[in-house]
Order: structure tokens, then sequence, then C-alpha cells
């Protein structure tokens, strides 16, 4: 199961300025799939809204089959930036925290708090 599509095209990064109002987007992978995808900008990777065609700011959450949340993370101009959470049968098996696009923090790794 693929999280996330790679591409070796380059893109160039429009300056962008920051969002006021964090942006939330819900849907199943497929929706997931078909909206968003990592692209190569200048050496790194940005997450892309393929649909407006600008580097992602805000939360998304990927839905499992019974809508309930399976993956939430932030993203700040395309950049990794606050929690990624990952749920299994209802409870929170993963939790990571970022800034600008590096991992800061392990804090539950397999469903136990990382000491």
């Amino acid at each position: 199961m693929a999280f996330f599509l790679s591409s070796c095209d380059k893109f160039e990064l429009p300056e962008l300025p920051p969002k006021e109002v964090e942006v939330v987007w819900a849907g199943s992978e497929l929706e997931f799939e078909a909206k968003f995808e990592n692209l190569e900008v200048n050496g790194s990777y940005v997450f892309y809204d393929l649909e407006e065609n600008l580097p992602y700011s805000g939360n998304i959450e990927i839905l499992n089959s019974e809508g309930e949340p399976w993956l939430s993370h932030e993203y700040e101009n395309g950049l990794e930036n606050g929690e990624r959470i990952v749920w299994q049968n209802g409870k929170v098996y993963e939790k990571y925290l970022y800034k600008n696009g590096k991992l800061v923090k392990s804090i539950i790794k397999r469903g136990k708090l990382v000491k």
C-alpha cells in the first residue's frame, strides 16, 4: 500500500505567503492519491496539491474503509510540519513530530511511547 507517489519531474517552488487559516482535507486513500503527489523541487520532495498546482499547506486525513481516521499529517508550503499520526484499530499506532520537512521527534512507535 503506497502512501505517496513520487515523480522525477522537477518543478520550481513558487513563492507563497503563509496561510492564515489551516486547510483540512479528508478522504479515502484513492481520493488522496488522485489529489496529492510528492514532487522533487530543488533536490527535496514537496507535497503538492495537483488540483491547485501548488505546494499543500494544512492537515490531511486519510480515512479507512469504515470512514475512520487512518493517517493524519500536517504540511506547510509542501513540507512536513507538525504531527503525523497513524491509527490502527481505532488507536494511535504511531505519532511523529516534524518541523520544516525534518523529523524532530518520535512520540509513539508500534503503539508504545518512545522514551
